[in-house]
Formats: C-alpha cells, structure tokens, sequence
C-alpha cells in the first residue's frame, strides 16, 4: 500500500491544472511556487493555453504529451469531474482535489465526488480529498499548500487545514523543529486516512507520527486501527522514531489548533528525552496537562538549543 502513495509524497511530474499568468490567483501562486522549487517537471494546465513565468500553458493533458505523477486539481466544482477525467484517461497517477463544495455540501455534491471517484480509480488514479489543503513532502521538495512549512521528521495526517496552519507557524517559532511530510485529506472519498498512516509508518524521514481526525470512512474503522497499531510498533522498532499520536475532534479537543500544538509539544518531549514509544488519546489529556507540558517544554527547549540554531532543525 506505502508504494502506491510513492507519487504522492515522492513525484517526479506535478501537473497544476487551473494554473494561471494572473498573479493575483491561486493557480498562479502554486504554479510560481512548483516552478521555483519543485526539482521535477511542472505542467500547468490551462484551457486557454499562454505562458505563465516564460513557461507554455498546455490546454490539457493530452497536449502536455506524458502522464504526470501528481495533480493539483485547482478549478471549480463545475469543472472539477472533466479535469480529473482528463487527468485519469492521460496517465495521472494521484490526484489532490483542491476544491471544495461536493460531499460535505448535500446529496448533488456527494453524487459528484463519487463520479470523480469512479472514473479516477476507473483508470488506476487515486483522488486525495477534495475539499483539503493538499500536501507537503520536505525530502521530495513538494509543497502544495501555499503556505510556507518548516522541514524536520514530524508526519502531520490531517482532516483539517487549519491545525495545519497552526502548527506548522508554532514548529518554526516555538519548536525549532519540522515537518517530513503533511496530507490533508479532507473529504477522504477515495484515500481514507489508514492508508496514510501505513506509508509514514514506512518513512524513514518520519520519526513522529501525528493524526488529527474529525471522522473515519465509512466501513474502514477496523483498517484504521490495525494500521494505526502496526505503525506504533513499526515507530517503536526503527532506529531513533518514538511516536504515533491521534486526537479527534471530541469535546475536550474543541479548542484545536491550541490542543495539537500541546500535543506536538509533549510527543517532542517524551522524544527528546527518551521515553519511549507513545500512542496517546489526546482526549483522555486535561487541559491542565496540556499546559504543564507546554510549559515544561519550553524550558527544555531553551536550555537546549543554541540561538545560533536556524528556525527550524532540518
């Protein structure tokens, strides 16, 4: 299962398909980025075609003339199942719906994702999302985010965009650490979050396993745990990995992101000094708790780290 996320967190290709020359819109920024630090080939995908960075914008994938190993699926709900047949039928190995407005917004919605989902696997393509803030890999230089992510051995699985945010400013400004891989998975219509948690159970630039969940598929719960288990021992056997963490969105996690930032805070400290292999409900943690660890870590942290350290340890 781990290999068939490979063009995922480990592309070569990454097609952008609603990129624009417009500065001011998303499909620009993602393209600018993927352009200026992505070490792979970059297909924006325009309809109208142009240029975009002195770059050709290709109509579609047919004209880009090979498969791509990632897309970044940018464009509206209307066009969104026509894209990913596009991608599917020309060779797109992982697709990551940007957009939102489709299970989580009615029935019309949820009758769209299955199609986009149907025809996706219909020709060996997997959907991750849609409605999710896409992916960050630090060893493969992909960060489709849009936000910038400080590098370092934590895997962030998450449904939520916004613990994302959260914690990937409180990593560079408070943790002097960082993120080997991030998901997003939003919707979860076709990947669901337990084949996740196997391939960074596998990563060896994954020391840290955190998941944040506010729901599991339908009929997968039995996969979730067993993968979630088998990767707290995997975690525990590879050499200097400690931790898989999960919390959910329950009553006592309600004031996310600060409760996964004290999350994040005590996995590092139970690391640093040495505890050992934890697997955690979060929920069974006291806020009070939260916030001694918190504390404690701070005064670990400085004493420490030096200041000639960079803001996050790579």
């Amino acid at each position: 299962m781990a290999l068939l996320l490979d063009p995922l967190f480990s592309p070569k290709s990454v097609a952008v398909i609603g990129a624009s020359a417009n500065q001011d819109r998303t499909g620009y920024k993602f393209t600018h980025e993927l352009l200026m630090r992505f070490p792979g080939k970059v297909f924006p995908i325009n309809p109208k075609g142009g240029e975009v960075d002195g770059r050709p914008m290709y109509k579609s994938m047919a004209e880009a003339g090979e498969p791509a190993d990632l897309a970044l699926i940018l464009v509206n709900k209307k066009a969104a199942l026509a894209a990913v047949t596009d991608c599917a039928v020309h060779g797109v190995k992982v697709g990551v719906m940007y957009t939102a407005g489709f299970g989580e917004m009615g029935e019309e919605g949820a009758r769209i994702q299955q199609e986009m989902v149907r025809v996706a696997n219909e020709h060996g393509m997997r959907l991750v999302g849609p409605n999710c803030m896409g992916v960050f890999s630090h060893p493969a230089g992909l960060n489709l985010t849009g936000e910038e992510i400080p590098g370092g051995d934590i895997a962030l699985i998450s449904q939520s965009g916004n613990i994302g945010f959260s914690l990937w400013y409180d990593a560079a400004n408070y943790l002097h650490t960082g993120f080997s891989r991030f998901v997003g998975f939003g919707n979860q219509a076709d990947i669901a979050v337990h084949e996740y948690i196997v391939y960074c159970a596998d990563d060896p630039m994954s020391k840290i396993i955190v998941i944040y969940l506010e729901g599991l598929r339908p009929g997968s719960g039995l996969d979730f745990i067993r993968s979630a288990s088998a990767a707290a021992k995997k975690k525990k056997a590879q050499k200097n990995s400690h931790s898989l963490h999960i919390t959910n969105d329950s009553r006592r996690t309600k004031n996310c992101p600060a409760a996964v930032w004290h999350i994040l805070l005590s996995l590092h400290l139970w690391r640093k000094k040495k505890y050992g292999d934890r697997a955690i409900d979060s929920s069974a943690v006291s806020p009070a708790r939260h916030h001694a660890v918190s504390q404690t870590y701070r005064e670990y942290r400085c004493k420490q780290a030096p200041s000639s350290l960079p803001y996050w340890r790579r």
